[in-house]
């Protein structure tokens, strides 16, 4: 997994202590990289593309889909997660993205 593919401003806090990022993924079946958000299912053909961090936010925290985060120090771990889950216990972000995060309903950050 090389750097470039997660994006560093938004991270959500696992519950082993660790940070998951969201993760760029390639998709095959739909032909380019993106984020990727799902209303549930693991399979990249049931997933939503999403562009950009700020799309990102609205499907996470408004709309309440799982992402597709990956380890930042464990290429390894990588999965579907739904925030709130069991799992991730918590977010934080870029100063921007705390802004937009808070918009779009999400609880206050743990840095």
């Amino acid at each position: 997994m090389k750097r470039e593919l997660i994006d560093d401003s938004l991270w959500f806090h696992h519950a082993d202590g660790s940070r998951f990022y969201p993760w760029i993924r390639f998709s095959k079946h739909h032909g380019y990289s993106s984020f990727w958000v799902s209303d549930g299912s693991n399979h990249i053909a049931d997933a939503i593309s999403v562009a950009t961090v700020a799309e990102l936010v609205q499907h996470v925290f408004a709309k309440g889909r799982s992402v597709w985060l990956c380890d930042g120090g464990s290429p390894g771990r990588c999965g579907l997660y739904r925030f709130g889950a069991r799992v991730v216990q918590g977010w934080g972000g870029a100063d921007e993205v705390v802004g937009l995060a808070l918009a779009a309903g999400a609880p206050a950050p743990t840095r």
